[in-house]
């Protein structure tokens, strides 16, 4: 009696297994949620998060402006927080480039420091003793912090550069543009 139920249970187990496998899951594809400015007018823009854009409306996520507990965490990619905005509505969306930005400053800085002293220290130098060796040194220090800022400001004006801008006007065809190359 006991391997007849050995074997029915073994057979149960191996049809629900089978059940199992034929039931299709397909995750749901999380995109990384994108920073973004949308203008509906022109006094009208909100900074956001784009969530989502499906069918004709773009899903946004809009952080509070203030919570009761500052240890309060809200997740994101939960539906029900999301706000939905028409196309029709819509004059443009700016989306911020993270990419570049997280390595296009720090690499201009420090490229117009180390441009500026060596400009600096080459400008002020003289063939002579001590004190043209502290003029150098003075040199290529005022070098390194005029270049530094100048190399703050080219990164920021590239960064702002590098940001895309869709012009919507609430035409289909360009908000279909948008979707495809934001891929979504």
């Amino acid at each position: 009696m006991k391997p007849i139920i050995i074997c029915l249970a073994c057979s149960f187990l191996l049809l629900q297994l089978r059940a199992q496998d034929s039931l299709k899951y397909e995750p749901v594809q999380i995109h990384q949620a994108l920073l973004a400015r949308i203008t509906f007018s022109e006094t009208q823009s909100m900074k956001v998060h784009i969530m989502n854009i499906k069918d004709s409306a773009v899903f946004v996520f809009q952080k509070a402006s203030g919570k009761p507990d500052p240890f309060h965490k809200t997740n994101i990619y939960n539906e029900a927080s999301w706000d939905s905005y028409n196309y029709r509505f819509i004059q443009n969306v700016k989306v911020r480039n993270k990419k570049i930005r997280s390595w296009l400053l720090p690499v201009s800085i420090v490229g117009g420091i180390v441009a500026g002293a060596l400009i600096g220290y080459a400008a002020s130098r003289n063939n002579g003793g001590i004190e043209d060796g502290l003029n150098q040194v003075a040199g290529g220090v005022l070098g390194g912090f005029l270049g530094g800022g100048f190399g703050t400001l080219t990164g920021l004006i590239i960064c702002s550069a590098s940001d895309k801008k869709y012009m919507i006007n609430g035409e289909w065809k360009s908000f279909e543009e948008m979707k495809r190359s934001l891929n979504y």
